[in-house]
C-alpha cells in the first residue's frame, strides 16, 4: 500500500474504558490538525461490562445521560448489582447493549467535536471487535486507526492477545495505540 501524503481519514474504535477515551483525545488532536474526518466505531461490548457501567456512571457526573437512564430499562438495584458481581453480555438485554453503544458513542461524538473536528461518522456494530475494526478501516479507506491500547477486555484477551496487538498486525493502514 503507498505512503499517502495527508491524513484524511481516521478510524477510532470506542468503548468507553480509560484507554479508548486517551485514544479519542490524542485522535482528536491529530484530526483537528490535519482537518481529518473522523469515524468513530463501537462493537457492542461482549464479556465484562464492569467498566463500561462504571463509565456511564462517569458521563452522568460529567452532566451527560449515564446510567440513571438505564432505570427505563433495569432497575438501579439490578444496574448496582451488575456492577459489583461483574456484568457480562449474556446477562444484559440488547436495549440495554444498545443503550451503552449510543451513550458511550454521544460521549465520544461530543469529545472529538471539541477538538473542532466537525465532520464525525459513528457506527455501532456487532461482532468479533478486531474484524470489525480492520473491515470497517478497509471500506472507510481510513489512514490512520487510533485506538487504546487496552480496552473492556476479558481474561481470555490476556491469553489469546488483545484487540490493538490484532489490528495492528494485521491492518493496512497506520495504527497509533495511545496508552
Amino acid at each position: 500500500m503507498p505512503v499517502r501524503d495527508a491524513i484524511d481519514t481516521i478510524l477510532i474504535p470506542v468503548d468507553g474504558s480509560p484507554g479508548s477515551m486517551k485514544a479519542l483525545h490524542f485522535g482528536g488532536m491529530l484530526a483537528a490538525q490535519h482537518g481529518a474526518r473522523v469515524v468513530l466505531l463501537h462493537v457492542f461490548l461482549r464479556g465484562d461490562l464492569t467498566e463500561a457501567l462504571r463509565g456511564l456512571d462517569e458521563i452522568e457526573r460529567e452532566g451527560g445521560e449515564g446510567v440513571k437512564d438505564l432505570v427505563g430499562i433495569l432497575d438501579r438495584a439490578t444496574i448496582e448489582k451488575l456492577k459489583a458481581e461483574g456484568a457480562s453480555h449474556e446477562r444484559l438485554p440488547q436495549p440495554v447493549l444498545d443503550y451503552i453503544a449510543t451513550r458511550v458513542t454521544e460521549a465520544a461524538e461530543r469529545g472529538i467535536r471539541s477538538h473542532g473536528v466537525s465532520n464525525v461518522r459513528t457506527v455501532i456494530e456487532d461482532g468479533e471487535p478486531a474484524p470489525r475494526i480492520l473491515e470497517l478501516a478497509e471500506k472507510e479507506n481510513a489512514d490512520a486507526i487510533v485506538m487504546g491500547v487496552r480496552g473492556l477486555s476479558n481474561v481470555e484477551a490476556l491469553l489469546l492477545g488483545s484487540v490493538s496487538q490484532e489490528v495492528t498486525h494485521a491492518a493496512r493502514c497506520t495504527c497509533v495505540v495511545v496508552r
